[in-house]
């Protein structure tokens, strides 16, 4: 950290070092973008640092009347913390952005692939991708009041997919139903840019598949690590109840309970009407469900070659891993990452409005 802060223009007055994976500097800088005192911190965490780690860094700002602050993290940040610094004079960096020098929030456009290495067969092209979005144009009826829409552009996009394979490990559970939780692993598909976990919808009667997204995955990014593995016994059997918890779920329910309130707040999990417990908010299939393995169902293909750009990875396959690992209690590995194929639309309404929609572009293995 000490190395890379002149590149910051700033000069380090004072050092505090908090374990083996955060550092707290206090530096003086003469440039204009950071100027006087600056509180800077870095972590190396394995997940994403969140807004809460940002409001701590914050509440020392205010305390010492300091107006900038600079949040380094090895592991990248999350939706949520890049929201809250760029209201709160933080500015963030990853080691990949002091390498290039540029804040996050401010980066160039995502890098434009043109071969990618594994790619979800595509469905349909340009042309039809117009004609869907043709249709769900906004229209005036009759000119009794709304607004009407065109379509500005249309744009073939990649979002990169990171592929994650987890065996369960034993769980809190005992017995015939720990055997049966151990008993067999799965492959779990996670978008890099959004961090929404895919599976498959079959329809009614096995037509009109789908591929479906929650976003579940992101909202726990915030959350520590005991409060996610407490999470999990909760969605595990619906609900769990004070009087029939583990000894390790007492524990970690007595280590988090200042956080409880976040499972709420984030709609993940709410407190049952006669107050003896929690009940899961998550509806998700099950850990060994074959929709999760979105290459049972989908197409694979190898060095494409296209003029359309991919998304940027915001975050981290690491960071995702680690997070699964914790939610469904197993052991896992980074498989590598698929590009799933998509078109984007921009519409413009009459009133100057802009909205965007998108729908992806993939074929099914049955069609």
């Amino acid at each position: 950290m000490l190395g890379v802060l002149p590149k910051l223009g700033l000069s380090v007055t004072t050092v505090e070092v908090d374990g083996e994976d955060r550092v707290s500097v206090t530096a003086r800088s003469e440039n204009k973008i950071l100027r006087n005192t600056v509180l800077v911190e870095a972590v190396h965490h394995r997940r994403k640092v969140g807004s809460h780690a940002l409001m701590k860094l914050r509440e020392r700002m205010e305390g010492g009347n300091v107006q900038e602050g600079v949040f380094i993290s090895t592991s990248g940040f999350t939706d949520e913390a890049v929201s809250y610094s760029t209201e709160n004079h933080i500015t963030l960096f990853t080691p990949h952005d002091l390498e290039e020098m540029t804040p996050i929030g401010k980066a160039a456009a995502a890098y434009e692939h043109k071969i990618y290495e594994r790619v979800f067969a595509e469905s349909v092209g340009e042309d039809k991708a117009k004609e869907f979005f043709g249709r769900r144009m906004g229209r005036r009826f009759f000119g009794l009041g709304g607004f009407s829409e065109r379509v500005d552009a249309v744009e073939g996009r990649y979002a990169p997919v990171g592929c994650f394979a987890l065996r369960k490990r034993p769980g809190l559970a005992s017995g015939a139903e720990a055997a049966k939780a151990a008993d067999g692993g799965n492959s779990f598909h996670v978008n890099l840019t959004t961090c929404e976990l895919y599976y498959v919808y079959m329809g009614v009667a096995g037509r009109g598949a789908r591929i479906k997204s929650t976003n579940i995955f992101r909202r726990m990014m915030d959350l520590p690590e005991g409060l996610v593995r407490l999470l999990a016994g909760i969605f595990e059997r619906e609900e769990l109840l004070f009087d029939r918890m583990s000894e390790e779920q007492r524990m970690l329910m007595q280590e988090n309970m200042n956080s409880l309130v976040m499972l709420e707040n984030l709609g993940l999990a709410g407190l049952r009407r006669d107050g003896r417990g929690y009940v899961s908010n998550v509806i998700l299939p099950p850990f060994n469900d074959a929709r999760y393995d979105l290459t049972r169902f989908i197409e694979v293909r190898e060095s494409v070659e296209s003029r359309y750009g991919a998304d940027e990875m915001a975050y981290q396959p690491n960071s995702i891993l680690e997070l699964l690992k914790d939610f469904y209690n197993a052991e896992g590995e980074f498989r590598g990452v698929t590009y799933m194929p998509y078109f984007r639309c921009r519409y413009v309404n009459s009133d100057g409005g802009v909205r965007f929609d998108a729908v992806d572009s993939i074929g099914f293995k049955n069609g």
